[in-house]
């Protein structure tokens, strides 16, 4: 997945390479209030972003606006990753339908459900999730 914040920092792009690298990476990270994102050069708390997340292909899946309600750092802790919540403001209707979608089949293989109030989720590993959820 890459990520794009541009330089007004008022817009987030993620990029995926393909469908599968989405719901893989997407489900742990995502619930139907909000989206946990990966990243070194997070927005600060408060910021109101625009977000697609899309195909390497230029495919839009889900899109909408967000707040960022939380920032972690890199020098907080490497375990779980720096990154930033972003609660969600606007979900067009039928993006809420897949982030349904990929939530549930997230849970139905035993993964534990993204929470925004408590930090970004458990990393899964070879042993399976680390963290508490």
């Amino acid at each position: 997945m890459q990520a794009y914040v541009d330089s007004e920092g008022t817009r987030l792009e993620l990029e995926f390479k393909n469908f599968r690298q989405f719901v893989t990476e997407v489900g742990p990270n995502i619930s139907t209030d909000g989206l946990f994102v990966e990243t070194t050069a997070p927005a600060g708390v408060g910021s109101t972003l625009d977000f697609t997340l899309r195909l390497e292909d230029g495919h839009a899946l889900i899109h909408g606006r967000g707040v960022v309600a939380w920032v972690r750092s890199a020098k907080d802790s490497p375990d779980p990753p720096p990154g930033m919540a972003l609660r969600f403001l606007e979900v067009v209707e039928s993006d809420a339908d897949l982030i349904e979608q990929i939530v549930g089949a997230h849970l139905a293989e035993g993964g534990v459900r993204f929470d925004l109030k408590q930090g970004p989720p458990p990393q899964a590993g070879p042993d399976g999730p680390k963290g508490t959820p």
